[in-house]
């Protein structure tokens, strides 16, 4: 999976008198251990990533002797994340989105959704979903099975009214998925 490489080094060099990451990273005072993601460049220029971790070796007087560094390569993971970000704030900036809890009380929502419906996030977060939802249509054998077959897994596709804070209907094409974690819209 990733490589890892250990150093035990005598504070601030190695033993060949060669620079280690600890010089670069506050070390950790007494028995504290330091654990972060660090950006470093190769050589080209290049960035890269490791998780890195010092932990210090205490000698018989309570104060560090030497450090014990792990790290290890986490380039490609760290990259793929960045990736996925800049995705998700993509998708953040050009739709409208809600993510609800399994039960469908509203957990989040971003700005464009909440411009579309008029509200206020603090207006909405907790909140059931029918909310947005013509009352008739909220309490329709329909509307009690969408949310079991969203529970359940099943996407579901469709264009669905929706009302706003003002009472208009905005009919809204959109794709509900649920997990077990919770629901987006």
């Amino acid at each position: 999976m990733f490589p890892y490489k250990a150093e035990v080094t005598e504070p601030p060099f190695s033993a060949d008198g060669k620079t280690t990451m600890i010089d670069y990273v506050p070390l950790p005072k007494a028995s504290k251990i330091f654990r972060s993601i660090i950006k470093n460049r190769a050589k080209d220029g290049t960035p890269y990533y490791v998780d890195a971790m010092i932990a210090p070796i205490m000698g018989e007087n309570g104060k560090p002797k030497k450090y014990l560094g792990v790290r290890y390569d986490i380039t490609e993971a760290e990259i793929e994340r960045q990736n996925a970000r800049g995705v998700l704030g993509a998708i953040d900036a050009s739709y409208a989105y809600i993510e609800f809890d399994l039960t469908g009380h509203m957990l989040r929502a971003n700005k464009n959704f909440l411009d579309l419906m008029g509200y206020q996030i603090d207006e909405i977060r907790g909140k059931h979903h029918r909310l947005f939802v013509d009352p008739v249509q909220s309490a329709s054998p329909a509307y009690q099975q969408f949310w079991r077959d969203l529970n359940a897994g099943n996407p579901q596709s469709a264009v669905f009214k929706r009302i706003t804070k003002a009472g208009q209907e905005v009919p809204r094409p959109a794709r509900k998925c649920g997990s077990r974690r919770s629901i987006r819209r």
